[in-house]
């Protein structure tokens, strides 16, 4: 099995990928069959990330399957509505009392939002261009992708760290990548020079989060969380943080990315000379912060950004034999972990040829 399945003959099996978000978007708004429903919104496998993921997987199969446009636009601008939905960001309004879930800090939702907008617009929807409304406690705030997309750039530049907090006083690499892509989406859409200020994250990110030396336990490719406030970063890592880190830089960063993958694929798990795995500690799954599940699939996203087939395949083929593919709209899709349509759209940008193809358009 090749890592990357050529156009004509994944073209089936992308269609089904696209049935399945298509199914999940266009419910009618008040259900949310198909979603797994976390202990906690504010932890990794909430809403949000359930709702963002899928949208860049119809971005990566509408790149790959241009005929599919017009449906893939309908199924985002569905997913960027329910990101919308106050069930969706509410966790920070009951953290800070805050209203609005884009103006400052939160990177780990507003971050995510201007990344599905700006793919959104890339591939000719305009609708987000016009405001839209966050309501809480009878009062409203009103953004647009610009003035969201600025509100990340403002604080990037204004923070001695140039990123963006995701709670107030921490903030963390993976979450942070999506506020890169979302400057760099906005400069093309908008002729604005956002991304400059990528550069300077980029060059705190080598100095003070990467990690150097031996590979020795717990200390993987960066660090997992930053204490903004007090300017210290953990001396330990995550196999989810790195792999999501890395390969969501990938197309942004990827002299940085290939200088650092080493530090994860030393993590692999083989169970076969042609299978591997990302491994997750049980606590981290009983948390809700991480499961083996989305750890391969951001491993496996990874091996395609960087062109790394053998391991890809390996990746890919742990998925197809372990997380329990199911039938869906005739084809054997990755259907596992605690929440499928994340782990899901992993695997199908992978299986689309990455996000750094649609970048590259």
């Amino acid at each position: 099995m090749s890592a990357t399945r050529s156009i004509a003959a994944s073209a089936e099996r992308l269609q089904a990928y696209l049935q399945t978000f298509e199914r999940l978007a266009l419910q009618p708004r008040d259900q949310w069959r198909g979603f797994f429903t976390p202990r906690s919104e504010s932890m990794n496998f909430g809403l949000r990330f359930q709702l963002a993921f899928p949208c860049y997987a119809v971005a990566a199969i509408t790149h790959a399957l241009p005929a599919t446009r017009e449906r893939s636009l309908r199924i985002m601008a569905a997913l960027i509505d329910r990101m919308l939905d106050p069930r969706v960001w509410h966790y920070w309004s009951r953290a800070t009392g805050s209203g609005d879930p884009v103006g400052w800090a939160n990177i780990q939702y507003s971050g995510h939002l201007s990344h599905m907008i700006g793919l959104y617009r890339l591939l000719g929807g305009q609708r987000f261009d016009q405001p839209f409304h966050f309501t809480h406690n009878g009062q409203t705030v009103e953004h647009t992708h610009t003035t969201l997309a600025s509100a990340l750039y403002e604080q990037m530049r204004r923070n001695r760290y140039h990123g963006v907090d995701c709670e107030p006083g921490n903030t963390y690499v993976s979450c942070t990548d999506h506020a890169l892509w979302s400057n760099v989406l906005h400069d093309r859409l908008h002729g604005t020079s956002f991304a400059a200020i990528n550069v300077q994250w980029l060059d705190f990110l080598e100095r003070r989060l990467t990690f150097r030396g031996p590979r020795i336990v717990g200390r993987g490719a960066v660090s997992a969380i930053y204490l903004t406030k007090l300017n210290v970063a953990a001396p330990l890592g995550l196999n989810f943080m790195d792999a999501w880190s890395l390969a969501l830089l990938a197309p942004i960063a990827p002299e940085w990315t290939r200088r650092n993958a080493d530090r994860l694929w030393a993590r692999l798990r083989w169970s076969q000379p042609d299978m591997a795995c990302l491994p997750s500690a049980k606590i981290w799954t009983r948390m809700e912060g991480c499961d083996t599940a989305v750890n391969t699939g951001f491993a496996y996203l990874l091996a395609v950004e960087l062109d790394d087939q053998r391991r890809a395949a390996a990746l890919l083929r742990y998925a197809e034999r372990e997380l329990q593919p199911l039938e869906q709209h005739g084809a054997r899709l990755l259907i596992g972990g605690l929440a499928a349509p994340y782990t899901t759209a992993l695997f199908a940008v992978g299986e689309a040829g990455g996000l750094g193809r649609v970048l590259s358009a």
